[in-house]
This record gives structure tokens, sequence and C-alpha cells, in this order.
């Protein structure tokens, strides 16, 4: 009798101690039953959205005629390309194609000591190894001199856009003008510039066949009159850059209607032409 109250004493108080247990692990839970482990909540996305950001300035520098450009591509959150270039208001090849090819010098006058594209690549440089668009420019940027507080600025404007892609262009400088002068003694002409793949700069003109200068110029100067005549209310400069504008809004060379342009009351077949001629084969 003594060796079986041995054996019984310790396994009650073990059958107490597990039950007991149960009892503690089910009060645990309000409707009885264990409460399942939390799960883990994914981690919150860091960087901007993938895509491609784009954004220009609204108008040309008074003084240089040039209209800076900014394009950037994000991948995974992260910035992996950066293209800081310019357009000029009459058209043809981007700031930095000019600067490569010698045609627009930086360094030599002033505090400039190398090309312009150099110095833009020394943007791009710290642009990407500091990862941040919304960033305020840096009070200098070692290797650059030129400014380039509007390119952070345009970075910001990008950013707030959101992604949108490339254009339906490829890149490039496009220039086209009509076979012949017309009956009047104008041959209509073309220069666009394309960055990110949008026109960024279209510059209508005509060539006169007497060999002067052009229409262009010849109304700038007053010497071309449009208006006070017929419909026209405007001088045919005027109305040439509001077509150009519009080109540049649409992307749309099918676009190009008088009907559709606001402050353009000239033909603009001359200019659709050419246009289509410019960008035949510049489909992306």
């Amino acid at each position: 009798m003594k060796n079986m109250n041995k054996f019984v004493f310790p396994t009650l108080v073990f059958t107490i101690v597990a039950v007991l247990s149960i009892v503690l692990a089910a009060c645990g839970s309000d409707d009885g039953e264990a409460a399942p482990a939390a799960e883990a909540e994914p981690a919150a996305a860091t960087g901007p959205a993938d895509g491609v950001y784009f954004a220009q300035e609204a108008e040309y520098s008074e003084r240089t005629g040039w209209k800076n450009v900014a394009v950037f591509v994000v991948e995974n959150g992260e910035v992996v390309e950066v293209e800081f270039n310019a357009a000029h208001v009459n058209g043809g090849t981007d700031k930095v194609t000019r600067s490569r090819d010698g045609e627009y010098g930086m360094y030599g006058d002033g505090p400039a000591q190398w090309p312009w594209y150099e110095q833009a690549q020394a943007v791009e440089a710290y642009f990407l190894d500091a990862q941040d668009p919304s960033a305020d420019a840096p009070d200098s940027i070692s290797g650059a001199t030129i400014s380039f507080d509007y390119f952070f600025t345009l970075a910001q404007q990008a950013l707030d856009q959101g992604p949108v892609g490339y254009g339906p262009w490829q890149d490039g400088a496009y220039h086209a003008e009509a076979e012949q002068f017309s009956s009047s003694g104008w041959k209509d002409v073309v220069d666009i510039t394309v960055i990110g793949g949008r026109i960024v700069s279209a510059n209508w003109d005509a060539i006169a066949e007497d060999g002067g200068t052009n229409k262009k110029q010849r109304s700038l100067d007053g010497e071309y009159g449009m208006y006070g005549e017929g419909p026209a209310q405007w001088p045919w400069w005027e109305q040439a850059k509001a077509a150009e504008q519009h080109l540049m809004e649409t992307q749309d060379p099918g676009a190009i209607d008088a009907d559709a342009v606001s402050g353009a009351t000239i033909r603009l077949g001359g200019l659709a032409s050419v246009v289509n001629e410019a960008l035949a084969n510049a489909r992306r």
C-alpha cells in the first residue's frame, strides 16, 4: 500500500497541473480559443513610384532662348536614369548634343571650366547618388559651375505630377521644308526638338524666294503685316507661335487646324505638311 501511494501522489499532481494549464490557456482568449499569432504587416513602399517622369519649363529664356527639360526613370523605387537637358526656341539639336559637338561652349568664359554637357553629367550623378527627387538643390556640386537650381525644381515638378511615360516620338532633332516656293514667294520650313519622347520645341518659319530675311523675322520687324487686313488679328509671328504651342501640347501633327488653334486665323496647311514630313519616321 505504501508503494501505491508513492506512485499515485505525483501522478495526481501532474494531472492537476496539466488541467490548470489548459484552463489558463482558454481564459487567455475572449472567445475561448487561442489567439492566432499576429501577421507581420508588409513593409511600406519607399521612394517614388516606378515609371518615367518628365518636366519642362513653361517658357524659353528671353536672354538665352533655352528652355530646360528634366527626365528621369524610376525602377523599384530607385532613380536609375536621369537626363538634364534643354531645348532652343529655334528648334534643332538639344543643348547636350550641341555641347558635345562643340557648338555650345561653356568653358573659357567666366567661371565655367568644363563643357556644359560634362557639368550636366555631374548634376545627374549627384542626383542619382542622392536618390531624393524632392530634395532642394545643394549649394554646390563638384564638377558643376553652371546654374542647376532649376533642374531640382523640375525634378520636384515631375515628382508631383507622377510618372507619365515616354512621349510618342524618338528623341532627336527633325527638319523639313517644302519642296518649292508658293505663288506668294514663300517656302514653309520647320525645326523640331524631341526630348523624353516629347516635342519640346517647334519652330515654324518660311524662307523668302527673294533671298531676304525669313517671314518670322520680317513679321517681328513689322515688315510683314497680317493684322488689319482680312480676318487676321495678330502679327504672323504670334499666330505661328500659337500653332507651335498647340503642336507641343497635343503632340499630334494631325491636330494642326486653324479652327483648333486659339490665336491663329492664318492657314496652317503649310505647317501641317512640313511637320508631317519631319516626323514621318520618328514614331517610337
